[in-house]
């Protein structure tokens, strides 16, 4: 492993899109730079493992592809999630 990998922890509060989350972390999984990504939406965290990349732009791809949905009068909105980089320490059973 590189010596420059860094760790990023973001806070994705009220995402709760299974298609924007998964498409998220396949998005961020593909960006040259990222060796690992995982999240949970229990959680409501993501964990990305990257080098060269900064972390503004791994906030930035997360805040344009994720989203949550919410119930406004009959209808099924989708919102913004405010994701922002935070230490969370979040742990995710993804060596099972």
């Amino acid at each position: 492993m590189s010596d420059d990998l860094v760790t990023t922890e973001i806070d994705i509060a009220g995402a709760n899109c299974p298609f924007c989350f998964n498409e998220t972390l396949d998005r961020l999984r593909a960006e040259p730079g990222v060796v690992d990504a995982h999240a949970s939406m229990n959680g409501q965290c993501l964990r990305i493992a990257h080098s060269g990349l900064p972390t503004g732009a791994l906030v930035d791809l997360v805040r344009r592809h994720l989203h949550g949905v919410e119930r406004s009068s009959a209808e099924t909105v989708m919102v913004e999630v405010d994701a922002h980089e935070a230490a969370l320490h979040c742990t995710h059973r993804h060596h099972e």
